[in-house]
């Protein structure tokens, strides 16, 4: 557990990052398929920075890993070099892009509909891409553990899980903000009568990503601690390692599943705080499944 808590800042960095990069996933489909009205858009607009915050909190958090945060500047200098700058890079340009879309849209200055979808489509992969990047940096040779595409399958997979569950609550919120809104009248006799609007159809969407998000992430999760509890070091204590970690890797796991059961059950008035709960819930699994990513690390020969 010793090497999980010195990479702490990682550890928040990777579960905010990716969760936060991941929400706008869900608001890319919702306006790809619906067509919100300005009254609903301004909600959302207001509702991404939620997401952007989580974004900005992981990064300065992740200042923390650096002996001074000044160092980071000297990290950008082996950019092509090193893969954790490029990672780094890549959050950057993600975090830019995100803040000038917030920015162009609070600001109302994204009135086409298709300038919006492309923004929001360019502010989607720009995160996915960083997510990949973090993964990618992880992938130390010297590390068998992490050396191996779980790695990036399970930093993917938080992008999914976690973004989605963050995507899907916000929804909820914006649609429960103003309850004389005609959308949200739809959406309400639509639940009442059984029949299916194009806006449930979305939410059905929203869910089932945040299920395969939740089982790639489990199976990625559990393969990372099945390998690092099997892995012989002469210098290593692996078996003091692997116990130290077992109660916080149950738990997170615990957590991904209780997620996945909150946001298919959400039913009713009572679905925004659902969707909140399993946010909650997300968090905390994602977080404490990379605190268990970070404690193996056994290195070839250490």
């Amino acid at each position: 557990m010793e090497y999980a808590l010195r990479e702490m800042p990682l550890a928040f960095l990777t579960t905010l990052g990716p969760i936060g990069a991941g929400s706008f996933v869900t608001l890319f489909y919702m306006l790809l398929r619906q067509h919100p009205t300005p009254e609903q858009l301004k909600r959302i607009d207001h509702l991404t920075g939620i997401p952007i915050g989580f974004a900005l909190m992981g990064f300065l958090v992740s200042l923390f890993q650096l002996a001074n945060p000044a160092n980071i500047f000297y990290l950008l200098l082996t950019v092509g070099q090193t893969p954790i700058a490029n990672a780094a890079v890549a959050y950057g340009v993600f975090l830019l892009v995100a803040l000038l879309y917030w920015a162009l849209a609070i600001g109302g200055r994204l009135t086409s509909a298709i300038g919006r979808l492309l923004f929001v489509g360019l502010v989607m992969v720009t995160g996915l891409l960083a997510t990949i990047f973090m993964g990618l940096a992880n992938m130390i040779p010297a590390l068998p553990v992490w050396d191996a595409p779980r790695t990036v399958v399970e930093i993917v997979s938080v992008w999914l899980f976690g973004g989605s569950t963050l995507g899907i609550f916000l929804r909820s919120i914006a649609r429960r903000s103003k309850q004389d809104d005609p959308a949200t009248r739809a959406y309400q006799a639509a639940v009442a009568s059984e029949s299916a609007t194009p806006e449930q159809a979305d939410e059905l969407t929203a869910r089932i990503m945040v299920g395969i998000g939740a089982l790639l992430l489990i199976f990625s999760s559990v393969a990372i601690f099945m390998i690092g509890s099997s892995t012989v070091s002469s210098v290593f204590d692996v078996d003091a390692i692997s116990q130290s970690l077992t109660v916080a890797n149950a738990i997170g796991q615990i957590c991904v599943i209780i997620t996945g059961i909150l946001v298919f059950v959400a039913r009713g008035r009572m679905t925004p705080y659902i969707f909140g709960a399993a946010l909650v819930f997300a968090i905390a699994g994602v977080f404490l499944l990379r605190f268990c990513f970070y404690g193996f690390q056994i290195g070839i020969g250490l």
